[in-house]
């Protein structure tokens, strides 16, 4: 199995680091002289098919064959495009690093199609990149290797992880000496329809951004999504294969290899400090902690961290209500920014991310108040075992709860109020609540579409940080059916919201008789104060997956011996 090398530091690349340091600190006096000296270019590289990629590079104040500095590759999001404007990484400058920013195929000055991450493609721009930065005699090198890291988020840190892995795959090894990848996937099929289940509000949005610089395919697969409700998988002989292009433009594709690019399991072999938002509701804290666990090599899982603050691709839950905000307590500062550059300074002294953070994960808790230091996600403890749940829906977001069973004296609830369709002031505004009597504990009796139903998990004080999970036997009626599940918070049914915006869908899409189940939830890391409680959440909609995303045909799910499995913190 090919995994990159632990990265040689050499008295020369260390002696780099020191002059940048020192470089980096001396202001004053010589700032205005040290801008001054600072160089800017625009230039060129042709990719292995003749694409042009346009770039911009950033030389700091006294960078010289015989001074040389490390390097950071930067790059931009969805359907953005490099940074190029003079006095722009003036923080990376002044401490001593020159930067690369450049546009990705498809995007600003570059030619080509955007093929979100192709590894045979946008994977191997990065390597010619790579190349570039190489032949730069300005930039600290040891035996012909650039020291170069990389920065940027969503696709911008897309292309880090795919680059590094593409040029693992290729060579055996990669030149980059660390990563910093924000909000960013693993799985982007996964992301962007969970369980198969489109998130409709960021595909159209991301669509309509990017509609001009994306191949045939990618257009055929939106219009059959955007017809059928299903995300395209090729099972149906007309319909384009997206699920499995798109699983493996990301780190998945190079853990499970498949027909195509890669075909032998690859793991990156440098350290990472992965940013990631907690409520970002398109590339969740699930797809950091899979990127952590799973797509890095040992040696280099132990160099490297996880980071996550509130915030990232954020779009507000209505419905159901969630929280949001954007604090990160575990940046110095909330400055992920300054965080990246001492991890950066870390792996040139021959350390890495848990120098300067510590801990493997570092979550902000939902209110922003404090920063969870932990060894693992899903260290979890099963709340409400046993418990039976019939629910039915009428296919326009009507939930109801036909039978409930082994409640334990919990309660199962529900609040009035609820649109059928998206309308924040209305969804905010919810607050009655109907319970009916029921064996063993109360149960709702749901009227309103949309509206969703909380079972109580545990009473606070407690502290949940990581990845739940929910298990059952799964029965269903009807095809294609979708329920929602979050953790949320609250005093009671009534004021409870989901935790960190995030829901998840259990899908099945045949009917199905006993089948065992086990989903993940969205990670969260929140304190359950004295006084509110812990509540599963249970939704027929979610407006991150409006339309055909949330509901399609009615039916009936039912969960036997339902049980969540909850990462709780002592």
């Amino acid at each position: 199995m090919p995994v990159t090398d632990e990265p040689e530091l050499t008295r020369r690349r260390l002696l780099a680091l020191s002059t940048a340091t020192a470089g980096g600190a001396a202001f004053g006096v010589g700032a205005v002289a040290a801008e001054e000296d600072r160089s800017r270019r625009d230039d060129t590289v042709e990719s292995h098919d003749g694409t042009e990629l346009a770039l911009t590079v950033y030389r700091p104040a006294g960078a010289a064959a015989d001074e040389p500095v490390p390097m950071i590759l930067h790059s931009h999001g969805w359907s953005g495009s490099r940074t190029s404007a003079a006095g722009a990484f003036g923080r990376e400058l002044e401490a001593g690093f020159g930067v690369l920013s450049f546009d990705q195929r498809g995007h600003g000055e570059s030619g080509g199609q955007a093929h979100v991450q192709n590894p045979a493609l946008e994977g191997r721009d990065v390597v010619e990149i790579l190349d570039y930065v190489e032949a730069l005699e300005w930039v600290a090198d040891d035996r012909g290797d650039p020291t170069v890291f990389a920065m940027g988020g969503s696709y911008g840190g897309a292309y880090q992880l795919v680059g590094a892995l593409t040029e693992t795959a290729l060579t055996g090894r990669t030149r980059f000496d660390g990563l910093a990848p924000q909000i960013t996937w693993f799985d982007l099929s996964e992301s962007l329809a969970p369980e198969g289940v489109v998130r409709s509000a960021w595909v159209s949005a991301l669509y309509a951004a990017g509609a001009a610089n994306v191949p045939e395919f990618v257009h055929r697969a939106f219009l059959y999504e955007s017809a059928t409700g299903r995300w395209p998988d090729g099972d149906d002989p007309a319909e384009p294969d997206l699920d499995s292009r798109f699983y493996r433009n990301g780190p998945s594709g190079f853990l499970d290899p498949q027909d195509g690019f890669c075909r032998r399991r690859v793991r990156l072999g440098v350290p990472v400090l992965f940013g990631q938002g907690t409520s970002d509701n398109l590339f969740n804290l699930n797809q950091a902690w899979k990127n952590f666990e799973r797509a890095l090599a040992e040696p280099a899982r132990r160099r490297s961290a996880v980071v996550a603050y509130n915030g990232g691709h954020a779009l507000p839950n209505a419905l159901p209500p969630g929280q949001l905000n954007f604090d990160d307590a575990c940046s110095p500062d909330g400055d992920f920014g300054d965080l990246r550059l001492r991890f950066f300074r870390a792996v040139l002294d021959g350390g890495g991310a848990r120098d300067v953070v510590g801990s493997p994960y570092s979550l902000t808790t939902a209110d922003g108040s404090r920063c969870l230091a932990l060894e693992t996600l899903s260290d979890r403890e099963t709340l409400a075992a046993g418990v039976d749940l019939e629910l039915a829906h009428d296919g326009d977001g009507r939930l109801s709860v036909e039978r409930a069973a082994g409640l334990d004296g919990r309660t199962l609830a529900r609040t009035e109020g609820f649109p059928g369709k998206y309308d924040p002031a209305t969804a905010t505004a919810a607050a009655a609540v109907t319970e009916t009597e029921t064996e063993g504990g109360s149960v709702a009796t749901p009227t309103g579409a949309g509206a969703p139903v909380h079972l109580e998990l545990a009473d606070g004080p407690l502290t949940v940080g990581g990845v739940p999970t929910l298990s059952a036997t799964v029965t269903t009626v009807g095809v294609d059916q979708r329920v929602f599940f979050a953790l949320s918070v609250g005093e009671s049914p009534a004021t409870a919201r989901v935790v960190q915006n995030n829901m998840l869908p259990l899908r099945e899409s045949e009917p199905v008789v006993g089948a065992d189940r086990t989903v993940e939830l969205p990670g969260v890391a929140v304190d359950v104060a004295d006084g509110e409680r812990l509540y599963l959440t249970v939704s027929a909609v979610s407006d991150m997956s409006f339309a055909h995303g949330s509901t399609r045909t009615p039916g009936a799910v039912a969960l036997e011996d339902l049980s969540v499995g909850v990462p709780t913190v002592e």
